[in-house]
């Protein structure tokens, strides 16, 4: 099956400094979850779960957006790096394999796919180059674990989201990190327009 995502070496493709920091970010993120005990990661809905293990989602555009970390939704103008942290500790010494599918008409069709191994520092980093608008999701098998097999089926679970046309990305992008002040500014439009009224009624 011809990929829908060209694969080329990510070093020569993000600038070294910024995936260093990528890096770092996610060694950072790993680190507080354990520290906290997964409390406040529980409220993240960037996590999702295996088998009842947590795993958290990330995906970084650092020519676009430096180290800002996304989750939900990218956009399709600039090539990504996906995160995936088992947070909890156990996964790190089961044998894990993952796919990366996009939807088509007929399904989901894998475009990226991992072979089950051992992930013993507790992240893995999945380079998405140049992916294509649509639907996608990151799905997450626990092979190797007989006891955990579903009618002699591999247990996983996936997480889902989306590659935006740039302009769309963009736009909700906007609405999402100004979604606060636009509450504000419609509360104080409504408050406005109760006084006016009640002002009104009362003259």
């Amino acid at each position: 099956m011809t990929s829908l995502v060209r694969m080329r070496n990510p070093f020569f493709t993000f600038k070294k400094g910024v995936l260093f920091f990528i890096f770092l970010s996610a060694s950072i993120t790993s680190s507080y979850v354990q520290a906290h005990g997964g409390v406040e990661i529980e409220k993240d809905y960037c996590t999702f779960r295996l088998s009842g293990y947590m795993l958290h989602f990330t995906a970084y555009q650092p020519e676009l957006f430096g180290t800002e970390e996304l989750c939900k939704s990218i956009t399709d103008s600039e090539e990504a790096v996906l995160v995936l942290d088992f947070v909890d500790e156990k996964l790190r010494n089961m044998p894990i394999k993952v796919d990366i599918k996009k939807e088509e008409q007929t399904g989901f069709m894998t475009v990226q796919s991992f072979p089950e191994q051992l992930y013993p520092t507790g992240t893995m980093y999945i380079p998405f180059l140049k992916p294509l608008e649509g639907k996608y999701k990151v799905l997450v098998s626990l092979e190797a674990d007989e006891n955990k097999r579903v009618d002699n089926h591999p247990v996983a679970a996936a997480f889902s989201f989306v590659v935006s046309a740039d302009e769309a990305f963009n736009r909700a992008n906007f609405y999402k990190k100004n979604s606060g002040a636009i509450l504000i500014a419609i509360l104080m439009i409504l408050a406005g327009l109760i006084a006016f009224k009640f002002y009104k009624n009362k003259a």
